[in-house]
């Protein structure tokens, strides 16, 4: 590990003054315990795929549905800037959830090279089983989900 630290060689990664890395919470710790053996130089992480989309109290809501559509599902939502959680200011919360329902159910699952598909499939199943713990781990948290569940597993 400490000769190639994540893509890095030693030197280079010695060299850099801070050290900006984006992965899972697996790379984040190679990349701090390497961090910590060298200079202690600043790090800073994105980990675990989760960034925000922030639905402000002035915001369209409309183009807000769209934009954080668009953000979610970019490549299949296999990508690790896709907009995964999304804060929305609560004069705007029963709009956005009932706008953003009626979108994705516009979105259309199957052949990538079909006509009129917007979705195709995961990567591999480990990425499609990953998605379905995480809505498992939702609704064991109390959330509700409003579509998608049944056409995922329909599909498998």
């Amino acid at each position: 590990m400490w000769e190639n630290i994540c893509g890095f060689s030693r030197q280079t990664f010695e060299a850099a003054n801070w050290i900006i890395a984006a992965g899972s919470t697996e790379v984040g710790k190679l990349v701090m315990a390497a961090a910590a053996r060298s200079n202690l130089k600043q790090v800073t992480l994105e980990l675990g795929g989760k960034s925000p989309v922030i639905i402000c109290e002035n915001a369209d809501v409309d183009k807000a549905v769209e934009l954080s559509h668009s953000a979610l599902f970019f490549n299949q939502g296999q990508c690790c800037a896709a907009g995964s959680r999304t804060f929305v200011h609560e004069s705007h919360y029963e709009e956005f959830v009932e706008k953003s329902k009626a979108r994705a159910l516009q979105r259309v699952v199957g052949d990538p090279f079909k006509a009129g598909v917007h979705h195709g499939p995961q990567v591999d199943k480990n990425q499609f089983e990953k998605i379905l713990n995480y809505i498992s781990h939702g609704e064991q948290q109390g959330a509700t989900l409003l579509t998608g569940k049944l056409s995922c597993w329909l599909a498998s």
